[in-house]
């Protein structure tokens, strides 16, 4: 085997994405081949290195302490203060034997502090609920833009790799209609998550999605048939830039992804 094609396709080997014969060619090589051994080694450290990263998990107490510290119950706020100054009233009348004007003016400033609390309550009650209307749309446009940034990389890698394992023979007989009309497809994807990237700061995944741009707009170009020199120049752009591998390493980890993005939420 030729060792630029096996290199290419270190990632793929190492995810088992090959067929049962290439994968056992490609076993047998490297054995063999000690530049491409070092390859895999190389390439296996970083994988280790990218499963390493830390990942924060929340206390299992943290949960009940939160609604200790919100006093979970079905009573609403203004109801509990309401009853609470019509029972403090009601024992201040029996305790103390006030004239009836006096009674009449306190009533008045229990109506008053009532209504304070019941201001602050349903204005404070607003706030939170425009704010977390606002935060629930947040979280569903993210969820939305990860969902179909992982089905965007994962039909470019689809792509990338049938395009990087054709033979030389399969390349002079396709008209790669069927490339193009992926890539074109894909072009327009990328179009719409790159704005919902930049909306959630998402720049590393951003980058990525544009890099990817950049050979789907060459295959999406490709001539209708023999266009050898373009699909060279396709496979040296996927090879040089690392793309499958950049993928990924991108899908070991998709979660601190999307973490990465609720935090500038």
């Amino acid at each position: 085997m030729i060792c630029k094609n096996v290199q290419k396709n270190l990632s793929d080997y190492l995810e088992k994405k090959l067929s049962d014969s290439l994968q056992t060619r490609f076993e047998k090589h490297l054995k063999e081949c000690p530049n491409c051994g070092a390859e895999l080694k190389t390439l296996k450290m970083i994988v280790m290195e990218a499963s390493s990263f830390e990942r924060v998990v929340a206390p299992d107490s943290l949960w009940t302490r939160i609604e200790n510290e919100l006093e979970v119950t079905d009573e609403p706020f203004p109801t509990r203060v309401s009853n609470a100054v019509a029972e403090l009233r009601q024992r201040l009348s029996h305790l103390f034997k006030f004239p009836v004007p006096v009674i009449q003016m306190a009533g008045v400033l229990a109506i008053l502090v009532v209504g304070v609390f019941l201001g602050r309550t349903f204005f404070s009650t607003r706030e939170n609920v425009n704010l977390g209307q606002q935060t629930a749309v947040q979280q569903a446009e993210l969820k939305l833009i990860s969902q179909r940034t992982e089905h965007y990389l994962e039909k470019s890698t689809i792509l990338f790799l049938g395009i990087v394992n054709t033979e030389f023979l399969q390349e002079e007989n396709s008209d790669w209609s069927t490339e193009k009309r992926v890539a074109r497809n894909l072009l327009k994807e990328a179009a719409f998550l790159k704005g919902g990237l930049s909306r959630t700061k998402n720049e590393r995944v951003k980058q990525l999605v544009e890099e990817l741009e950049l050979i789907l707009l060459e295959i999406a170009n490709l001539e209708e048939e023999q266009d050898i020199e373009n699909i060279e120049l396709v496979k040296s752009g996927i090879d040089r830039k690392g793309l499958l591998l950049k993928i990924y390493l991108h899908d070991l980890n998709p979660e601190q992804n999307l973490k990465s993005a609720k935090n500038i939420l």
